[in-house]
């Protein structure tokens, strides 16, 4: 939350509204280069805080949730399988 509001020039929360946590959440990804995991917990925190400790529903974020990126398995052939041996 300490990087949310210094993200948002030390405003008080109650003060900002969708597009100041969408902004914050877009620079996470893109310029902090954080995972989806990390994105997630970040908009978690946030919805808690305006919820439960501001009492401040957020209606109409335009932000979902990360998605993990998926690894493709990697499978090798007969033939490179015997090749990876004779080496």
């Amino acid at each position: 939350m300490r990087h949310f509001i210094l993200f948002n020039d030390k405003r008080h929360p109650t003060e900002m509204g969708n597009r100041d946590i969408e902004r914050f959440l877009s620079y996470l990804a893109t310029h902090r280069r954080v995972s989806a995991a990390t994105q997630n917990q970040a908009l978690c925190a946030i919805i808690f805080m305006y919820r439960h400790v501001l009492q401040k529903a957020i209606e109409g974020l335009e932000y979902g949730f990360a998605k993990r990126s998926k690894n493709l398995l990697t499978v090798l052939s007969p033939t490179e399988v015997s090749d990876i041996r004779k080496i």
